[in-house]
């Protein structure tokens, strides 16, 4: 049976991406990025429902992965998680500002995340293909409108 919802996880350290692995492998699909470059591809191309993203990893941190995906049309509506061993309040308000859904200090308490991660999942409805295609479609909308379109097909 397909699970419903996807899962990107992004780490470098091959043991934290096997931890979160082992702990979400059996509710949802996982894919797995060891750096940014990775994670950006895998999420244009796959289109995950969530992003556990770690801050701390060579030629692209996590901040630079979430500016990206936030900059991109068709990776804007994903929700992510930063998941990452800085723990200060300072960090967390920059992840957040950036657009991250939540911050997770490492160590985590693994039946909280699960929690979470579920709860995020589950609070937007189905799959976020679907979203994306509500995203898409917004998209064209606001285009329609700056062109001078407006919402009734050309009045002002």
């Amino acid at each position: 049976m397909k699970k419903p919802f996807t899962l990107l996880i992004v780490d470098d350290e091959k043991q934290n991406r096997t931890l979160l692995t082992e702990l979400l492998q059996d509710d949802y699909q996982i894919i797995l990025a060891k750096n940014g470059v990775q994670a950006l591809e895998r999420a244009q191309s796959h289109l995950p429902d969530l992003i556990l993203l770690d801050v701390l990893m060579p030629e692209m941190d996590g901040l630079e992965v979430i500016r990206a995906l936030k900059a991109a049309d068709i990776t804007r509506h994903i929700p992510v998680i930063f998941v990452s061993a800085l723990d200060k309040p300072d960090d967390e308000e920059r992840g957040l500002d950036l657009g991250a859904v939540d911050y997770v200090a490492k160590p985590f308490h693994p039946p909280t995340l699960i929690r979470l991660i579920a709860h995020i999942c589950h609070s937007r409805g189905s799959p976020m293909h679907v979203s994306a295609l509500a995203a898409s479609d917004a998209a064209v909308l606001a285009g329609a409108v700056q062109c001078g379109l407006g919402e009734r097909g050309g009045e002002q």
